[in-house]
């Protein structure tokens, strides 16, 4: 009876040192993917390691030029509120649920997670983009933005124009999604420990 209590007991603090270490890798994916579904790119980021290049080339490529157009035209507070909107609808309509199926253990700072992940098809997803309305305030605004271009400049005209596309995108963002065709992927991740922070290495999509 007590060797069964002292094996019950050792094993139950072997599982649950093991299910802390796990927990770690596993919840960086799974919070990853939260992000991801809650239209967060910036904190989605925030999740990969530093070696994951090509990863976080992608998400600097989204968040950048939005800080990029901002910067160059200044277009003021409330349209760059309608941009981070635009690009929240466009990032949650693109992952909208996941499962971690798994977390194996492949060194102590090391870990491999396996989910399904329901994200937009790579056809779906331009077809999505393409239905935006990037061209009606030039209809709509055309008259006033020559004006504008005649006596105040390019720059304000620049900033008029952005500001009215992005209004415009905006407006159009739910509606270009409406009928989006999603998929069940498998995703793998690499997950690594850095520093005292697990950190995602690597995404192989099934």
């Amino acid at each position: 009876m007590g060797k069964l209590l002292k094996f019950s007991i050792i094993s139950a603090a072997v599982l649950l040192m093991t299910g802390c270490t796990l927990s770690g890798a596993g919840k960086a994916a799974d919070q990853y993917y939260t992000a991801l579904e809650e239209g967060d790119a910036e904190a989605a980021a925030a999740y990969f390691s530093e070696s994951a290049e090509d990863e976080l080339e992608n998400f600097r490529k989204i968040t950048g030029g939005i800080q990029q157009m901002c910067e160059n035209y200044d277009p003021g507070e409330e349209t760059e509120e309608e941009l981070r909107s635009l690009l929240k609808t466009v990032v949650s309509h693109s992952y909208i649920r996941h499962e971690i199926k798994s977390v194996e253990k492949v060194s102590d700072t090391e870990y491999t997670v396996t989910a399904d992940v329901e994200m937009i098809t790579d056809e779906s997803s331009a077809a999505c983009l393409e239905a935006l309305d990037y061209d009606s305030f030039y209809d709509e605004d055309a008259e006033e933005l020559k004006e504008i271009l005649q006596n105040e400049g390019e720059e304000a005209a620049g900033r008029f124009a952005v500001t009215k596309m992005i209004h415009c995108l905006n407006l159009s963002s739910d509606t270009a999604f409406e009928n989006a065709v999603y998929e069940k992927r498998t995703c793998r991740l690499s997950v690594i420990l850095e520093g005292d922070v697990w950190k995602i290495r690597d995404i192989e999509k099934e």
